[in-house]
């Protein structure tokens, strides 16, 4: 049983709450309402979504997700094949300079 006070666990037999020793007294709703079921399918789907949203027209699917991340390694890739190309020039020049 939680504490009505502090809300901490308590033993259920305890009388007062060993925490902040307020009453141990079981909180009671203010006001009970009365649900009634609806009899047919068309009062239940009215009663939990009185106006059902609508579908998005086309969602996107993982795999054009995934598609989408394919090409943009492809591109991240073939820049960096790219460039070390270019370091590797950029080396061999300032290796002969150093050499000649």
């Amino acid at each position: 049983m939680r504490c009505p006070q502090c809300s901490r666990r308590n033993n259920d037999a305890n009388r007062f709450c060993i925490f902040c020793a307020s009453a141990m007294t079981e909180k009671k709703p203010k006001n009970k309402r009365v649900v009634i079921p609806p009899q047919d399918i068309a009062g239940t789907i009215k009663g939990r979504h009185p106006q059902l949203p609508k579908q998005p027209a086309g969602k996107l699917s993982p795999i054009f997700g995934f598609a989408i991340l394919i090409v943009i390694l492809i591109f991240i890739g073939q820049y960096l094949i790219d460039n070390m190309a270019v370091y590797e020039i950029q080396a061999i020049e300032f290796n002969q300079s150093l050499d000649g």
